[in-house]
C-alpha cells in the first residue's frame, strides 16, 4: 500500500494552513476543525505559495 493510499484510508482530515492533513480518531486535538475525509479535496487543495503581489 502506498503512503498516499494509506492517507486517504483515514476517516478524517484537517487544514493546517497550507494543506489538508489526514488523521484518524486517535489524533483529534481540541481547536482543530476536523472534517470527514474528502479524497478530492485532500489530494488537490493546497494554499497557493505565490501571492498576487509577488508577481507584480
Amino acid at each position: 500500500m502506498s503512503g498516499l493510499q494509506a492517507a486517504t484510508d483515514k476517516k478524517y482530515m484537517y487544514w493546517d494552513g497550507e494543506r489538508y492533513i489526514a488523521t484518524d480518531s486517535s489524533f483529534i486535538k481540541p481547536g482543530l476543525e476536523v472534517k470527514a475525509m474528502n479524497e478530492h479535496m485532500f489530494l488537490h487543495l493546497e494554499r497557493s505559495k505565490k501571492r498576487y503581489f509577488d508577481r507584480c
